[in-house]
């Protein structure tokens, strides 16, 4: 996290506390402006925040945040149609383009080689 920014020291712990409701409500689809009025704080101000501390935007924090739990359950081997539903994203083929396109690899890749890793180790 970074902490060179303009916002306030009050600012940046609600800015923090925005990013902790992202993470609790994941599966829920969260405006800017509903996010930025439960933490009393302009959107302006969020974005920046968000810019501030997590050096990326609001939606790829949350994007990030949803593809991590992704993984996570990957891990747990809760089977791919129930991930969506859990994480935020509306279809199975939603996650997957997304996951592609930001991993690199579809989430059964990533479970694959996941998993020859951990058996290496």
């Amino acid at each position: 996290m970074k902490k060179n920014g303009t916002l306030s020291g009050h600012d940046i712990k609600r800015v923090q506390e925005a990013a902790q409701i992202l993470a609790k409500y994941l599966s829920q689809n969260i405006t800017i402006k509903d996010l930025a009025g439960i933490v009393l704080l302009s959107e302006k101000k969020l974005k920046q925040g968000f810019k501030e501390e997590f050096e990326m935007g609001v939606h790829a924090y949350l994007r990030y945040l949803r593809l991590e739990k992704v993984k996570a359950m990957l891990i747990q081997d809760k089977p791919l149609k129930a991930i969506p539903k859990a994480t935020g994203f509306k279809s199975e083929s939603g996650l997957s383009k997304t996951f592609k396109k930001v991993v690199g690899v579809t989430p059964g890749e990533w479970k694959l080689n996941y998993q020859r890793l951990d058996r290496a180790v």
